[in-house]
């Protein structure tokens, strides 16, 4: 069974200001996109790893690949103008032969091999896709021109995160569909649903934040730091 993590590491960080993409910030001693990197070359599960960076970029990532000793990085893509963009690319530089594809945000560094593994589990037992996800935990309010319009049942929502994991003939089929129709959507889970697949849910963990704002550093340098002395 040959299992290829994609990271996903396309995108230019706007809200986090200053001239360098945010997954190249350094978070403690590495940057962002390299703790997501080290925990899918620790992986048993994980056969190879295609990596997806800003156009302009590549040659940063190819020297922190070497720097670092990631030999699964089999490939480093130029994404595309949006994260869908990116990933379509990148499962497009899949080598074909690969049977599940393991998609995550780089710009989670809090990914845990327990995460990885454990979905990729949930997928070969399950045979459908994964989504790790997380219970909402407020009170949620539907909204409209500044005033409150109903309560959400929050017993039925859950927050989405990476990774998400997939068959990958059928998500890069999906994706393909997608391109050709014109459909967009937010993540891989609801273009995979989209195209008639099924998801089942892999319990996140809060440390796994997406880093978006100068706080989300803060919050995932603190995190990390209490990983490390546990």
């Amino acid at each position: 069974m040959k299992t290829v993590a994609l990271a996903v590491a396309g995108g230019r960080g706007t809200r986090m200001g200053g001239g360098i993409p945010k997954q190249f910030l350094r978070l403690g001693k590495l940057p962002v996109l390299v703790h997501a990197l080290l925990v899918f070359q620790r992986s048993r599960r994980i056969s190879q790893v295609v990596l997806v960076v800003p156009k302009g970029f590549g040659g940063r990532a190819e020297a922190l690949v070497g720097r670092h000793r990631l030999g699964k990085v089999v490939r480093v893509v130029m994404g595309g103008a949006e994260r869908q963009d990116s990933v379509l690319l990148g499962l497009r530089a899949i080598s074909q032969d690969a049977d599940v594809v393991l998609i995550h945000d780089a710009a989670r560094p809090g990914v845990t091999r327990n995460l990885v593994e454990g979905s990729i589990r949930r997928l070969l037992r399950k045979r459908e896709g994964v989504l790790v996800a997380i219970p909402v935990a407020d009170t949620l309010k539907r909204v409209e021109k500044g005033m409150v319009i109903s309560t959400l049942d929050r017993s039925v929502l859950w927050r989405a995160q990476t990774p998400q994991v997939f068959p990958y003939p059928a998500i890069l089929e999906a994706y393909e569909r997608a391109e050709r129709e014109g459909f967009r959507a937010t993540d891989d889970a609801a273009i995979y649903q989209w195209a008639g697949g099924r998801v089942s849910i892999f319990p996140g963990e809060a440390r796994n934040l997406k880093v978006t704002t100068p706080e989300d550093l803060k919050m995932a340098s603190l995190m990390l730091s209490k990983r490390k002395r546990i």
